[in-house]
């Protein structure tokens, strides 16, 4: 009777160290993604985002005839990108529930 209760410590200290291991590479991951990965992430993410601004601004100022290679294509851009500060700070009151 003793050797079945012996088994049965050995086998739960057992099955405690190998949930430990778990959590503590779970652990890992996590940090790895939180220190690591997600400001890398956020750097992409914002390299791509002001390549396809820079493309819509290109294509909506050349549709009104205002060339990459003029001083009128800066004001443009300018405008623009008022324009999409305006919409944002509307989202962002909507969402806030402001009128």
């Amino acid at each position: 009777m003793t050797d079945i209760n012996a088994n049965a410590i050995d086998s739960s200290a057992g099955s405690r160290l190998l949930f430990s291991l778990f959590i503590v590479v779970l652990l890992s991951f996590g940090a790895y993604a939180t220190f690591v990965s997600a400001p890398a992430t956020r750097a992409n993410v914002k390299i791509q985002l002001d390549r396809e601004i820079a493309a819509e601004n290109l294509a909506f100022c050349e549709r009104f005839g205002i060339r990459a290679d003029t001083s009128d294509f800066g004001v443009c851009s300018q405008q623009l990108a008022i324009v999409r500060q305006k919409q944002a700070d509307r989202d962002t009151a909507a969402a806030a529930g402001l009128p």
